[in-house]
């Protein structure tokens, strides 16, 4: 909505007509800071791809900085709602998929791609191939997460490699999305105060073995930081 607002051709849309627009859209639809500042990124990604491509000369929107918001800070699960998470899992997937999250501090699309073959049973050890372009990790699973994923995968009856799969025959890779819901909605029957996701399970881990001595150095290796 931003150039029908606008209503100027692109090579004639100044610095004071965007902040016109941010300004304006903030004050009708009543906005956050947040969401502003991700309409500023956009319409700066516009204008930089048109550079880029020589439609235009310059970049109206490179001069405007970004808008400053306040960032919520991430409070780990406590001891209590991590008990109440584990108690509303109703599938031993999900029982599985919980305790995986929480044990090895994966990130979601560490998840995603993972494989069963990434899992060395034997030694407890989990081979994770980082996503972000990094070196590749092992993460350690405790007695009570191998024994929830074996006795996941014994329950399931396809032959997808992935780790994590949707329900049915037809059993296909569980992906962020998929991950990310069932997470949720674990968490809204656990009946918390608050919305859960999978990143908050690699802070609540951080914050445990911090209090349990472990030092900064191997908690950052261990997460893939």
């Amino acid at each position: 909505d931003f150039f029908c607002s606008i209503n100027k051709d692109i090579k004639e849309i100044t610095k004071d007509d965007i902040l016109v627009y941010l300004f304006q859209i903030q004050k009708t639809r009543k906005i956050s800071n947040r969401t502003l500042n991700t309409r500023r990124t956009v319409i700066n990604g516009f204008f930089e791809w048109a550079v880029n491509n020589s439609y235009l000369q310059s970049n109206p929107c490179k001069c405007i900085e970004p808008i400053k918001y306040k960032k919520n800070e991430r409070v780990p699960l406590t001891e209590f709602e991590l008990k109440k998470v584990r108690k509303a899992c109703k599938s031993i997937r999900e029982k599985a998929l919980v305790e995986f999250l929480y044990t090895t501090g994966c990130r979601v699309t560490e998840i995603e791609n993972m494989n069963i073959s990434d899992i060395n049973f034997d030694a407890n050890e989990v081979n994770i191939r980082d996503g972000k372009g990094g070196k590749d990790r092992k993460a350690y699973l405790t007695e009570n997460a191998k024994l929830l994923l074996l006795e996941y995968i014994e329950f399931r009856n396809d032959e997808n490699a992935a780790l994590f799969v949707s329900i049915g025959k037809n059993a296909k890779r569980l992906r962020k999305p998929g991950i990310e819901y069932l997470v949720k909605a674990i968490g809204k029957r656990a009946e918390l105060t608050r919305t859960i996701f999978p990143h908050l399970f690699r802070n609540t881990l951080a914050t445990i073995m911090l209090k349990k001595g472990g030092d900064i150095t191997s908690i950052q290796r261990i997460l893939g930081h």
